[in-house]
């Protein structure tokens, strides 16, 4: 019986993990923790330097191709070896794996673009499947007040979102960034670090657009537009990033200092502001009633002696001008080991609402423990089914992304073929592989 419960948590314990941890498994190759620009390498899913080649610099390995027999590599006094892109309606463009973007709903987009032509249309980015289907940004539209513009739609020209501002500029390098939030509903666009313009009330996200089955119907360029009469982009291009969550405005900011500094800005400083607003370095989206938000009561919590207390997910607050509104998550800090409950007595612990700068303080009692009966110790462990295991959805009723990530992992495991997975084993050792057979990508 005993071996049976173990086994049971284990097979639990593995599960979740994998749930919890890895992401989009096949999407996207996930994991680790190193920071580019003080951002998570986890939320990257490409960077394109263009130094040379079209090759992808992050963990994902989606690797572009480039077309066109104009296109070339040359020398920049500012950024070294940069892409060079002709223009024309048949110059030349950048292809990016349709599979990249399978799975994400927000995305980023930033890249440094030296624009040579005042030609309408021309596309820094669009990913899409037709005319009808797509997400796009051009530096130069026909109207110089509103030429610079990004825009989103799931059923044509005529019911396009998306911001607009003036054009940017020519003859010079610019930073350009666009940012799709489905989260807070924004389409925003930046001109060298800065917001110029934002679309609210934007209800569409990449899987609207892009096929989520089929990654060959995806077309995913930089400098090609899916309408086959608008003029590919001419201009030189050098380090495009795509990124699976909103950044903040400060992120954008930071991605653009650093590549003008020889040493890159601490991320501490780079976010740093007037305010008294800690700094949270990691965080993509701010708790979208934050603004509504004055404060969040202390609690307390009891234990005993040689229990770590339960801190709880969420807690009551208070919001603007009385009015209603939900229970705020509150991160707890990790207990390096369990000294605080050695011995009765009391301790505090701090937690951080994220998104904002308000902290909770659990006041925690530790009580002595009661006398044990009996004459060995009790067994409080029991084994569970996976069927009692219940995924809630967030309180606005959508799938949270650990649900998400669930049924992308069971799903696309269902549909995987097991050759598939044993590719590399057989590789490795020697052996020959199926007829047909072909490896999975980025994880196996």
């Amino acid at each position: 019986m005993e071996r049976t419960s173990i086994s049971r948590l284990s097979t639990a314990a593995v599960i979740l993990s994998l749930l919890a941890g890895m992401g989009s498994v096949f999407a996207q190759a996930d994991g680790g923790d190193q920071f580019l620009d003080g951002i998570g390498e986890t939320a990257m899913i490409a960077r394109y330097v263009f130094n040379g080649n079209a090759q992808d610099w992050s963990r994902n390995n989606y690797h572009a191709s480039v077309h066109g027999a104009d296109v070339a590599y040359v020398e920049d006094s500012q950024f070294g070896t940069v892409l060079s892109l002709p223009g024309s309606r048949a110059g030349g463009y950048v292809q990016i794996p349709g599979e990249s973007l399978i799975g994400s709903d927000a995305i980023s987009v930033t890249g440094w673009v030296y624009l040579r032509a005042v030609s309408s249309w021309q596309r820094f980015f669009d990913f899409g499947q037709d005319t009808t289907q797509y997400f796009f940004c051009t530096p130069i539209g026909d109207d110089p007040s509103e030429g610079y513009r990004a825009r989103i739609s799931a059923d044509g020209w005529a019911n396009e979102q998306g911001p607009v501002a003036p054009r940017v500029p020519t003859g010079r390098w610019a930073h350009l960034a666009v940012v799709l939030d489905p989260a807070a509903q924004t389409l925003t666009s930046y001109l060298d670090g800065v917001q110029v313009a934002q679309a609210t009330d934007v209800a569409l996200t990449l899987e609207h657009v892009l096929d989520q089955q089929n990654a060959e119907a995806n077309l995913v360029s930089i400098g090609k537009s899916q309408y086959a009469y608008d003029s590919d982009l001419n201009a030189k291009v050098h380090d495009v990033r795509l990124y699976r969550v909103a950044l903040t405005a400060r992120q954008v900011a930071t991605i653009r200092n650093n590549a003008l500094s020889e040493v890159e800005t601490p991320i501490s400083d780079a976010m740093a502001s007037d305010s008294d607003e800690p700094v949270r370095p990691t965080e993509a989206v701010m708790f979208p009633l934050a603004a509504h938000l004055i404060g969040v009561p202390d609690i307390e919590v009891q234990t005993t002696v040689g229990r770590l207390p339960r801190l709880p997910y969420t807690v009551a607050a208070t919001f603007r001008d009385d009015a209603e509104g939900p229970r705020v998550r509150v991160i707890w800090p990790a207990p390096p080991d369990n000294s605080q409950v050695r011995q009765a007595g009391t301790y505090t612990v701090t937690g951080t609402v994220p998104g904002t700068s308000f902290e909770v303080k659990a006041a925690v009692t530790v009580k002595a423990a009661p006398a044990v009966t009996g004459d060995h110790p009790q067994n409080n462990l029991k084994p569970f089914g996976l069927g009692q295991v219940v995924f809630n959805q967030d309180e606005a009723g959508r799938d949270t992304p650990f649900i998400k990530n669930r049924d992308k992992f069971i799903l696309t495991l269902a549909e995987t073929d097991p050759d598939s997975f044993l590719y590399t084993f057989r590789d490795a050792f020697g052996q020959p592989q199926p007829e047909g057979v072909r490896p999975l990508r980025g994880w196996d």
